[in-house]
């Protein structure tokens, strides 16, 4: 059975030779543990756009890139991602703020939201957007948040920046490159660590106890990783 080896950040290629942009992000069924589609970064900040590409209409892997089943022109039947996080709560107190940080980056401050608000996301409040740059308070019992977008229904989002852990909370590093079979199931992925000299791992698919966008938790500690896992030559 053949396999294709994804790998963040590489080029996207039309039949025809054209390059529609780069691996921005890579969109998995956790459920079916399948490789739904991957959001493809088209152009530059500030003004990049991102793209969802379905599995149907992934090629093959040549020299690392991927190769897509349609040509130039019809790479535009493909939507644009949407994400909006829809804020609302009480009057303001200093509990919870939202604020832009590093890279147009917005987290959200306090236990209330457990998570961040992704990059790139647009963020509205009760008296509209919330612009760039401000900070804006909500009560910490009273506030929801909701996601939309039109990502596949229950999917998880995983990135470059998508941290690989062990079951004793050691950072085993960031998610890389994945490996699927021929219909998208997952079978395993590469991590790498370092920002300099880097070291890969490959984890099969069997180790990964949970995952969300920001971790991949394995069923394994630290010191059986370093014994058992597989890291090939970079």
């Amino acid at each position: 059975m053949s396999t294709v080896d994804i790998e963040l950040g590489r080029d996207v290629v039309t039949s025809d030779g054209l390059v529609f942009g780069k691996i921005h992000e890579l969109v998995v069924d956790p459920k079916e543990r399948k490789l739904a589609a991957v959001v493809v970064r088209y152009g530059r900040f500030p003004s990049d756009r991102d793209f969802i590409v379905g599995w149907a209409f992934i090629g093959h892997v040549q020299e690392q890139n991927l190769y897509l089943k349609v040509n130039g022109e019809q790479v535009e039947q493909f939507p644009e991602v949407v994400r909006t996080a829809v804020v609302s709560g009480a009057a303001p107190t200093s509990a919870t703020s939202l604020a832009y940080w590093g890279g147009g980056e917005m987290l959200a401050q306090g236990s209330m939201m457990g998570d961040s608000i992704r990059g790139g996301m647009s963020v509205t409040g009760e008296s509209g957007a919330i612009t760039p740059g401000t900070r804006t308070s909500f009560d910490l019992i009273s506030t929801n948040l909701e996601y939309q977008t039109n990502l596949p229904e229950n999917s998880s989002v995983v990135t470059h920046e998508t941290e690989v852990l062990t079951s004793d909370e050691k950072k085993l590093g960031v998610v890389h490159q994945v490996v699927c079979d021929e219909s998208g199931v997952i079978t395993g992925f590469y991590t790498r660590t370092g920002r300099v000299r880097h070291r890969k791992f490959y984890v099969p698919v069997d180790l990964v106890e949970a995952g969300s966008h920001l971790h991949i938790r394995l069923r394994i500690a630290a010191d059986e990783a370093g014994r058992t896992l597989v890291h090939p030559e970079s």
